[in-house]
């Protein structure tokens, strides 16, 4: 009997200036029929010659150059993926190594497109799904879309996700975006699956002990997150009537995220008025101003959603201060 030489799963990590944490996220690939492929992009280390270095001893890794950017690298993953399944992991991350055979294992007998797993972030475990749970009807999916879209930080990532190479090796990541690639990208994952399925296994490690793009305060970053979310929208165009409200939370979490990121990060240079006038300006633009318009009382469920409350109201100065206070916590956990 012909036996097919294609490996099962295809794991595609992006390198760049990883030469500290490439070798932990190597060692991490247990999979038991894997290919894993490595795409250094504009690295000024040494993480090329170290992957390079690897693959020499074991055909299981294939290492390629792209143009600068995780985007590009992730692209040009795709371009040479041979699996049946795919999974992302960042080089500064690393999988549960005892747990990919099971994970394997599973995956054999899944009729799912894309299987979402439970993650480490740091030193805390994740737990987001305690059951399998399979989305087949149409408004299954949609709740769990919706679902995604109200916990982003949580759901909207490639990484501690498994994706059918049949459903993803069309779709690119935007190389033009800075930041929100991989949210966009698995957005139209989510859009496009028949069937999205939830594992309690432990996948993924989710590191926090660098610097990230996401934690790290950059001046003009600001843009990016409304770049991201403007072609986000683009991509919810047409959809349900609860996919549009969903939707609407999610730009309203991203907001969330550009104030305490950006505009009131503790590296940002401008003055407390200026902020303040920033988040005032932005809430009344086109991107957010119906997100504010339609947030009703029942969506404030946590602390996070009060300044959001607040400037529906026009209390910016109350939301600026909570907003404060999430930069401290923050600062607090990263150091």
């Amino acid at each position: 009997m012909l036996t097919s030489s294609k490996p099962f799963i295809s794991v595609i990590i992006p390198v760049h200036n990883a030469e500290t944490t490439l070798l932990r996220a190597l060692d991490s690939l247990a999979f038991p029929d894997c290919e894993i492929i490595l795409v250094e992009n504009s690295s000024t280390d040494n993480s090329y010659q170290l992957a390079c270095d690897y693959a020499k001893e074991n055909n299981r890794f294939k290492v390629f150059q792209s143009a600068p950017g995780v985007s590009n690298a992730r692209n040009k993953g795709l371009d040479q993926a041979n699996g049946e399944w795919i999974f992302f992991l960042d080089a500064d991350d690393f999988f549960f190594k005892k747990n990919l055979t099971t994970i394997t294992d599973k995956l054999k007998s899944s009729q799912s497109d894309i299987v979402t797993y439970n993650f480490h972030k740091g030193g805390h475990l994740v737990e987001l799904f305690e059951v399998v749970e399979d989305f087949r009807r149409p408004e299954e999916r949609e709740a769990f879309i919706s679902r995604c879209l109200h916990r982003p930080t949580q759901y909207m990532t490639v990484w501690s996700k498994a994706f059918r190479a049949r459903l993803v090796k069309s779709l690119r990541f935007d190389p033009n975006l800075r930041v929100s690639e991989d949210s966009n990208f698995f957005l139209q994952a989510l859009l496009r699956a028949q069937t999205i399925s939830t594992s309690p296994d432990l996948l993924y490690h989710y590191s926090i002990d660098g610097s990230s793009t996401m934690r790290t305060f950059d001046q003009s970053k600001l843009d990016g997150y409304l770049a991201a979310l403007t072609s986000a929208q683009t991509i919810i165009e047409g959809q349900s009537t609860a996919l549009q409200e969903a939707f609407a939370a999610y730009s309203l979490a991203q907001f969330n995220i550009g104030m305490v990121r950006e505009v009131f990060h503790q590296s940002n240079p401008q003055s407390y008025k200026a902020k303040i006038a920033r988040m005032k300006e932005l809430s009344r633009s086109e991107l957010f101003a119906s997100a504010f318009a339609g947030m009703s009382l029942k969506q404030v469920k946590s602390l996070g959603d009060i300044p959001l409350w607040l400037i529906k109201y026009h209390a910016y100065r109350l939301a600026s201060l909570v907003y404060l206070v999430r930069v401290r916590q923050n600062a607090h956990k990263e150091r």
